[in-house]
């Protein structure tokens, strides 16, 4: 047996997570867009929302990607961006401490350039450690592969920008071909399908969109655009695929520093969405998502950002079914709360 392997199977055989009964769901926590500074720095709101996370015990974390910062330009070191990874898994470390499974997708500010695709496959070369008691099937992990616990089918991939890799699409299919037999199949990304912030990319919707829906994929998840959001896709085929972005897990909301990117890296929905889904019944600074009935505040009639940072989805499966239900790490309790609060 490989040393991987075995680290993996000692893992599951010492973790109090196991797949959930009849009686209990299956839940997993969605995160995204932690966006470690240049400087390694991470924010407080993170790593306290980590801690919490521990909590909370999940049955897995997910990471959608962007936990780090790079860009096209850097001009870094590959002993820099390990150190951006190294900061990483010392925020996440609660987590697999408390034997819960983490399992990464990378975002465009992770593989901009080799040196960043080089550190983030680097940084998860344990994946199946960390992933325990998780099944992981092997595509090109860590950029696509996939994890089974019980009947619950994850699917995550390499989804960077408005378009599907060819390498990326070819795996997934056979990949949903094989768990056809799953209890529920889950898709996980960093870009959205369908822009909400944004206008939005038609041929990557119909690229992207019939794949998982041929797959019956019950919800594509993805992060991205730092805010939250539960709508179905329509394709031109009449179908329609749910997409869930789940926010930032990383910064907070300050109403005076407002504009500011370091302290309020969260984006505003576009006005085609706030026109169909917000100011209902003379409350033009809420909005209530399509899927779910969740609502929440925006901060003004000019900034139509979310008020409620940081932010994560929980996705409670049981069986063929799942709820996702959006949460945030209120500052002024220092707890997670959900949206319906």
């Amino acid at each position: 047996m490989k040393l991987h392997a075995l680290a993996a199977l000692l893992v599951a055989l010492a973790s109090p997570v196991s797949a959930a009964s009849a009686d209990e769901p299956l839940r997993i926590a969605v995160l995204s867009d932690i966006h470690i500074y240049p400087n390694g720095k991470i924010t407080p709101e993170f790593i306290k929302l980590a801690q919490r996370l521990v909590e909370l015990k999940p049955d897995a974390v997910v990471i959608t990607g962007d936990s780090t910062n790079g860009n096209p330009g850097d001009k870094v070191t590959a002993g820099r961006v390990k150190m951006w990874w190294k900061r990483l898994r010392v925020a996440i470390s609660p987590l697999v401490e408390a034997h819960i499974p983490v399992l990464p997708a990378p975002g465009n500010h992770d593989t901009y350039r080799e040196v960043h695709r080089r550190g983030y496959a680097d940084a998860f070369q344990d994946l199946e450690t960390i992933a325990a008691p998780w099944v992981i099937h092997d595509g090109r992990k860590p950029f696509f592969y996939s994890a089974d616990l019980g009947g619950t089918h994850l699917s995550l991939l390499n989804i960077v920008d408005q378009e599907l890799p060819a390498e990326t699409r070819a795996w997934l299919t056979k990949d949903l071909k094989r768990a056809a037999d799953a209890d529920i199949r889950l898709a996980f990304g960093h870009v959205p399908m369908e822009s909400k912030m944004a206008r939005p990319s038609r041929e990557f919707i119909e690229k992207f969109g019939p794949v998982l829906a041929d797959g019956k994929v019950a919800a594509y998840v993805c992060g991205h655009e730092h805010l939250v959001w539960d709508e179905d896709v329509k394709l031109a085929d009449k179908r329609r695929v749910r997409q869930i972005i789940v926010g930032t897990a990383s910064f907070g909301y300050s109403k005076k520093t407002a504009f500011a990117y370091k302290d309020c890296y969260n984006f505003p929905i576009s006005g085609a969405t706030y026109k169909h889904a917000c100011g209902r019944k003379g409350e033009p600074l809420v909005c209530t998502m399509p899927n779910g009935g969740y609502s929440f505040r925006l901060v003004s009639e000019k900034l139509y950002k979310e008020e409620r940072t940081p932010a994560f989805m929980l996705l409670e499966v049981s069986g063929k079914h799942f709820e996702a239900r959006p949460q945030w790490l209120n500052p002024g309790s220092g707890r997670i709360e959900s949206f319906a609060e």
